[in-house]
């Protein structure tokens, strides 16, 4: 099983806690933010006297970043290094590609308070996605982190951000046309909003546009 866990570590030194995760939740790959040290992060993943499991895989001139991963099947690739968001190929038994986008994301109360240009941001994430899949051939994208963002904020929602629907449903359509088609996201966060139900909240309309 592919499992993957992020944590924000906001600085402060959690290796064994991390450890202790990871172990508990057969964890195949490990992403944490504002992780001060990565070289003791991996001490704590690969025990002495055992052999070596986990591996740093991201790029150590992009500290914001740190992700770890198991090699049980093929070494993961890395696609594209920012200052906000790493992407990788990883690959499962069946050789079927999966990206995976590791993000922390800008926050809204340090250089982003402009709603319009935090949108933006998102805008600039989903155009990076779109020419990688479209590069790739395929939209198996997990994207996961923390975003600084709530489900109902523009570039979460909107076509030209992320296009992250709370329907499961409707995600499966693939995608919509706003003037050209734009692939979904699903967003299991809206769980916390509601109780999981179709349609999801009190009332919902499934013909929005933006």
């Amino acid at each position: 099983m592919f499992n993957v866990l992020f944590w924000n570590l906001n600085g402060k030194n959690l290796e064994q806690n991390c450890a202790r995760l990871v172990n508990r939740h057969d964890v195949t790959v490990l992403v944490l933010a504002e992780c001060v040290n990565p070289s003791a992060i991996l001490r704590a993943l690969n025990p002495k006297g055992q052999p070596a499991r986990y591996y740093f895989v991201s790029d150590p001139d992009y500290p914001r970043l740190a992700v770890f991963s198991t090699h049980e099947h093929r070494q993961p690739e890395l696609v594209h290094t920012g200052r906000h968001f790493v992407i990788h190929a990883f690959f499962a038994q069946t050789e079927d590609e999966m990206l995976v986008c590791s993000a922390h994301l800008w926050s809204k109360t340090q250089s982003e308070k402009d709603p319009v240009k935090h949108a933006a941001r998102f805008n600039e994430l989903a155009r990076v996605l779109a020419d990688i899949e479209e590069d790739r051939g395929h939209a198996r994208t997990l994207l996961l982190g923390d975003l600084n963002a709530n489900p109902f904020d523009y570039g979460m929602y909107s076509a030209l951000g992320l296009n992250a629907v709370a329907s499961r449903r409707i995600a499966r359509r693939g995608s919509r046309r706003v003037g050209r088609e734009y692939c979904y996201f699903y967003n299991p966060m809206w769980q916390f909003f509601g109780d999981a139900t179709e349609p999801p909240g009190t009332y919902f309309w499934d013909a929005a546009e933006e």
